[in-house]
């Protein structure tokens, strides 16, 4: 109990500090933490943390390297509706999502996040619980798959899943690191901006992050033009550029990464 002469009392501050998990009615902010336990029996801490990056941007760190990023763009309607939760947007929440899971429905409807719970867990993963009946059922998680995760295969390379031989592959223009090893990062074959005649190779299905810049933009050529003008002072290695649509106006609108 804590009195503190305003005429409130609270019997628990566990909203404001917990510890691996989110509940509905709370709201995460840059002062919210949470931390993994070292396993499901010991609340001791482990090295894994989940904190709030931006507005609707979200990480998750090994001590202090990145591991995961959530920031909702391009991404699957479950992902919506945990940035909902997170957000505390829940009593308007409503979205048109399909699964082959017999719990979701095939129309646009509020979600009802009763009985659900976000956990920061002992095995790296951030997950999406609900309970139903006896026990707690995992509705999403997070990583689904290596490719969520921060710089898996090294710099410059990319993770396919769906390459059973070689998953880690260089991206073009890139050589192995490792002598016929991409999984351990690539070095550039040539120095990027020594050629007066400049081209962007299109590469879709990536995400990338940890630029070096983020700036708002109007337009993607807007974006490709400063990568280019800047090109000579720091040697733009390559950009990406994010419209926020009406339908994510969470989202940051307009974004140039460098």
């Amino acid at each position: 109990m804590d009195d503190d002469n305003s005429g409130m009392s609270y019997l628990s501050h566990s909203f404001q500090n917990p510890t691996n998990t989110f509940l509905p009615g709370m709201k995460m902010d840059a002062n919210t933490t949470l931390t993994s336990w070292r396993n499901d029996n010991d609340p001791g801490t482990r090295s894994f943390t989940f904190k709030l990056r931006k507005r609707s941007h979200y990480r998750v760190y090994n001590q202090s390297q990145l591991y995961l990023e959530l920031d909702g763009i391009n991404s699957e309607a479950m992902s919506q509706l945990v940035l909902c939760l997170l957000a505390n947007t829940t009593s308007n929440t409503s979205i048109s999502y399909k699964s082959s899971d017999k719990r979701i429905n095939f129309q646009t409807q509020p979600y009802n996040y009763e009985k659900s719970r976000l956990l920061m867990n002992s095995t790296r993963e951030i997950q999406f619980l609900k309970w139903e009946d006896i026990q707690w059922d995992m509705l999403w998680r997070m990583p689904g798959d290596k490719c969520d995760i921060h710089n898996y295969c090294g710099n410059f390379s990319s993770y396919n899943k769906n390459n059973n031989w070689r998953r880690c592959k260089c991206l073009p223009g890139f050589s192995p690191r490792v002598i016929n090893n991409p999984c351990q990062g690539c070095l550039r074959k040539y120095r990027p901006c020594s050629y007066n005649d400049k081209m962007f190779l299109n590469l879709t299905k990536i995400k990338a992050s940890s630029p070096d810049l983020t700036i708002a933009k109007q337009t993607e050529e807007d974006c490709k033009s400063l990568c280019l003008n800047i090109c000579s002072i720091s040697e733009c290695q390559a950009y990406s550029y994010y419209y926020s649509s009406v339908y994510d106006r969470t989202l940051e609108a307009s974004t140039c990464e460098i």
